[in-house]
């Protein structure tokens, strides 16, 4: 497999998993009018199957048949850093999240649409940076300029994958605004090449985005009680992505040296 074809491959996981998002979620409106049926297929085949579950199998496949050089191991860290990076990761998830005006302080509010949005998170992390990000990182080799093309590559890959969604966040000045929080999670991704901490601040973002979504729509008083389905969705989806690391690539991927 040529750089060509791994870079293909990887970038055509991405253009099936933003097809699959716009058929199960925008065209019927799954985020706007939330059905548990339509919710749960959405999620499931979008984001576990085909975000996680299909970018871990493309990484194992380029992995294993790819020439590429080993500039960064895919978000595959060791324990340590996990340790380290995981609580680093939190503090600033938090303090960003109380930098903002939400509209709401409910702690079972911000629970259930953190778990809303965490099997999204996981997706995105897994298809635009752990995959789309490291491998082009690989492919283009060592060196400031091919990092910059690589995170800017990935933060505009996460931008207009929101095209996909349901409004607001399928409009322009939404996907130029979230281009440049895949910027910032990039970064964070790079520096510290750890895929799990990358997931909890990039998911303090999408919180932040789908409470102000869920106030402007009137449809925040849904989840002033807590809801198992999300919470359950989530914790399974948490599952999937730890099996998918430790089967399909920590195998095959060497951790860089702490």
């Amino acid at each position: 497999m040529t750089r060509a074809h791994a870079v293909g491959a990887a970038f055509g996981l991405f253009a099936v998993w933003t097809l699959a998002t716009y058929l199960l979620e925008a065209r019927v409106g799954t985020f706007l009018r939330p059905d548990p049926t339509s919710r749960f297929i959405y999620t499931l085949v979008a984001n576990v199957l085909i975000g996680t579950v299909g970018a871990a199998l493309v990484i194992r496949a380029v992995v294993r048949r790819a020439e590429l050089q080993y500039v960064t191991a895919y978000g595959i860290a060791r324990p340590l850093r996990i340790l380290v990076l995981l609580p680093l990761a939190a503090v600033i998830a938090g303090l960003f999240l109380v930098g903002q005006e939400l509209p709401t302080s409910d702690p079972v509010i911000l629970a259930n649409a953190s778990a809303q949005v965490l099997v999204v998170s996981i997706a995105e992390v897994v298809v635009c940076w752990v995959l789309c990000g490291a491998l082009l990182r690989n492919a283009l080799g060592t060196g400031f300029v091919s990092a910059g093309i690589a995170i800017v590559s990935a933060a505009l890959a996460f931008g207009l994958y929101h095209f996909a969604h349901s409004p607001p966040f399928n409009t322009v000045p939404m996907v130029l605004l979230l281009s440049g929080v895949g910027v910032a999670t990039g970064m964070f991704f790079f520096l510290g090449g750890d895929l799990y901490s990358t997931i909890v601040l990039h998911n303090a973002f999408a919180i932040r985005g789908v409470i102000q979504a869920l106030d402007e729509s009137g449809n925040l008083d849904r989840y002033a009680s807590p809801q198992l389905p999300l919470i359950a969705t989530a914790i399974a989806a948490i599952v999937v992505l730890i099996i998918a690391d430790v089967v399909l690539i920590r195998p095959l991927v060497r951790p860089h040296p702490e």
